[in-house]
């Protein structure tokens, strides 16, 4: 259904626009984490000349290697979704003409929360597997690695799973809304027909 009121219009501008740049605030982060995996990753390499135990190094490079994937796939598409909703804060004339754009994007949302969602949850759990690892490396370095790494990626799940809730939600709320106002502008054509019949009669 089209946007009839210049006040609900910029809420949804509003709204959008918070969403945007929380996305990309999420971007930022998992572009730091990226930047943290593969510091950590150089690190594991050099450390297999001298190390004694090289087979939980070469586990903890493979680690790393996963979680640059992983965090490079989560900030491109939080990044990509933000500009998608900065442009349709630019650009209101698409959320008021029909509700199609309003549609694409809260699927794309789900979609998009779906996908932080499960590489968050991915990463958090390897890397927990491997706190022993990133304690040692936190200690030589006196750098957070492990809280970062670790609590950023449940963050991040814990993100997707609120928008993936908040997004249907929303999609359930619209179906609903739209029903209601079809059904109720039929009842009133149907009221209207019912109250001219009497006077065709005559």
């Amino acid at each position: 259904m089209p946007l009839n009121t210049t006040r609900a219009v910029i809420r949804l501008r509003l709204a959008i626009l918070f969403l945007a740049i929380t996305w990309l605030a999420l971007a930022g982060l998992s572009s730091a984490t990226v930047r943290f995996a593969v510091v950590l990753r150089d690190r594991a390499k050099s450390d297999l000349v001298n190390s004694s135990d090289s087979i939980l190094d070469i586990t903890f490079q493979s680690l790393m290697d996963k979680v640059v994937v992983s965090m490079v796939v989560v900030a491109l598409v939080s990044a990509l979704f933000s500009i998608f909703g900065f442009v349709l804060v630019i650009y209101p004339k698409w959320l008021q003409e029909d509700g199609t754009a309003r549609f694409y994007y809260i699927c794309i949302e789900i979609v998009v929360s779906l996908i932080v969602l499960s590489l968050g949850g991915y990463v958090a759990s390897h890397v927990h597997g491997f706190q022993t690892s990133f304690e040692f490396l936190d200690s030589a370095s006196h750098f957070p690695y492990y809280k970062i790494m670790y609590y950023g990626a449940v963050g991040q799940a814990a993100f997707g799973i609120l928008g993936a809730i908040m997004s249907l939600l929303r999609l359930a709320l619209h179906g609903l809304r739209d029903h209601w106002l079809s059904t109720r502008t039929e009842l009133k054509n149907s009221q209207r027909r019912f109250e001219l019949l009497p006077r065709v009669g005559l």
